[in-house]
């Protein structure tokens, strides 16, 4: 995939490089999702609240 777009004399280690960071980038994008994201968002959401419309689990 990466191989066209180079050089005949460049070296293919690109992709073996990116892996592990892409790998690290994954978990702390989902670590930064369920840590920040998640409650900013279920508060949103709560703030829809009313009488007729009660969330099924507390506050």
């Amino acid at each position: 995939m990466t191989t066209p777009s180079q050089y005949d004399e460049e070296p293919l280690d690109t992709p073996l490089s990116a892996t592990p960071s892409s790998v690290v980038l994954f978990f702390i994008g989902i670590l930064f999702s369920y840590f920040f994201v998640l409650p900013a968002g279920i508060q949103f959401f709560l703030n829809f609240a009313t009488e007729s419309l009660q969330p099924m689990f507390f506050r």
